[in-house]
């Protein structure tokens, strides 16, 4: 599915077919990579404070934070898969 999801936002997002096609893509992942790297390193950040400052609501925000890390994914999945559905068909 990660794949999937990458090759609908570069077919979007690149112009694949030109003469930039290593500096877009290499542009993309650096892009992708540093936003991942980012969001993760904030989220350490609030969970490791509240594991020395807010113990008691450290287990509802992870099964918060994972929740809707489910539903996003659940939704892109359906939306996707409904694309590649009807291009096929």
């Amino acid at each position: 599915m990660h794949g999937l999801g990458f090759s609908f936002a570069l077919r979007e997002m690149l112009q694949l077919d030109g003469p930039h096609v290593v500096v877009s893509l290499a542009a993309f992942n650096l892009g992708v990579e540093v936003g991942q790297i980012g969001f993760a390193a904030a989220v350490w950040v609030i969970l490791n404070w509240m594991a020395n400052h807010a113990a008691r609501w450290r287990d509802p925000v992870r099964v918060s934070i994972a929740f809707c890390c489910i539903a996003i994914a659940a939704l892109w999945i359906i939306d996707r898969g409904k694309s590649i559905f009807l291009a096929t068909t």
